[in-house]
């Protein structure tokens, strides 16, 4: 750094000379005092370094206030791209939550059968004619509105659950005129709800109940007297008489 300084020094001065800037060195001006003359030149040579100096001073401190600037820039940069990859990285994670989401349920449903994991069970059933029944008899519909999943049987009147799972039932009951009758819904054979017909006019009655069942439960409607018979109304255009069900979940 030095050795450039002088060089340039060197330089400024020749170019003085040159241009006979200074009147010491002019044609006009005689030197018979060569230290007068030596002490000239350190003099010229001294007030040049000392300004390079300066300036030198200076320029090192606008570099050293655009090195600043440019790491500033670098920062922000920094942030910003930081910034980014964090806005990346949580819509990635998003997608890759839904994307996850969506495969555990794609190897759930290859893990486990269909009729598990996507059962679907609903179905009512009427009576569209009259019947006697006798002790203990099941009411077999003859009208089936719906079925879907079929685990309602219309030949016996019998639903059976086919996964575990909590299930709503119901069933409507219309008497014959002057026919007392009781009817129960049973589970397995044993009784869950009842349905009372006064015998003084047409009654009628409904039940709702949602209820746990097993696999392979049995529920059905009867009449759960043990002993006569009694009589239900039915017509085609009055279905009165009815008994449904459908799962709501499994277990």
């Amino acid at each position: 750094m030095c050795t450039t300084y002088v060089f340039c020094l060197l330089v400024n001065i020749g170019t003085i000379l040159c241009f006979d800037k200074f009147d010491f060195l002019q044609d006009n001006v005689k030197y018979t005092d060569l230290e007068q003359f030596k002490s000239d030149i350190m003099f010229l040579f001294e007030k040049e370094f000392d300004q390079m100096k300066t300036e030198n001073k200076q320029l090192q401190m606008e570099n050293k206030r655009l090195r600043e600037s440019i790491s500033d820039i670098s920062q922000t940069i920094e942030e910003l791209k930081r910034e980014k990859d964090a806005r990346v990285l949580t819509n990635g994670n998003q997608s890759a939550v839904s994307s996850s989401g969506i495969g555990k349920r794609l190897l759930l449903n290859a893990a486990y059968p269909s009729s598990v994991q996507q059962t679907k069970i609903a179905f009512t059933a009427a009576l569209t004619h009259d019947i006697s029944l006798g002790e203990l008899q099941p009411i077999e519909y003859d009208k089936v509105i719906s079925n879907i999943g079929n685990a309602f049987d219309a030949r016996h009147g019998h639903f059976t659950a086919p996964v575990k799972g909590v299930y709503i039932l119901s069933g409507s009951m219309l008497n014959v005129k002057g026919q007392e009758i009781n009817l129960e819904m049973v589970k397995n054979g044993v009784q869950l709800v009842s349905f009372y017909g006064d015998i003084n006019d047409y009654s009628m009655g409904s039940q709702t109940i949602v209820i746990a069942l097993e696999a392979y439960d049995m529920v059905w409607i009867r009449h759960f007297r043990t002993t006569g018979s009694a009589s239900i109304y039915g017509r085609t255009d009055q279905p009165i008489n009815t008994f449904s069900g459908a799962l709501l979940f499994q277990l």
